[in-house]
């Protein structure tokens, strides 16, 4: 007889019921970082194959006055950098972002707005 497994009942990291919903959108529980760092991985290495001085989180340069939204932290950093995508010598910079647009804080939301 091949006994179940059952999943543990509550998220260690976090405490709240341990459910594949919970799971995918938890930010305690390493699911969402992985997926992100997995499609971080993967962008790079298709950037690599079109592009020069690919490379996964750049530092950025830090904030002298500017007025800016998201992180403003002197060590800062997007996900992946790379030289000639749009234009030969030109430095592009990428910012992945993992969400579930299906959650309840967008159930309102327009789909335009939630995707940009």
């Amino acid at each position: 007889k091949i006994e179940r497994r059952r999943l543990v009942s509550y998220a260690k990291p976090c405490g709240e019921r341990n459910t594949v919903n919970h799971a995918l959108i938890c930010q305690k529980g390493g699911f969402v970082i992985r997926r992100h760092n997995e499609i971080r991985d993967i962008e790079a290495e298709l950037l690599d194959e079109v592009c020069i001085s690919v490379t996964k989180e750049p530092c950025l340069l830090p904030l002298s006055g500017e007025v800016v939204r998201g992180n403003q932290a002197d060590e800062a950093r997007l996900d992946v950098s790379a030289i000639g995508f749009w234009r030969p010598q030109e430095k592009m910079f990428v910012d992945v972002r993992v969400f579930d647009p299906n959650c309840q804080t967008y159930k309102e939301r327009d789909p335009n707005t939630i995707y940009s």
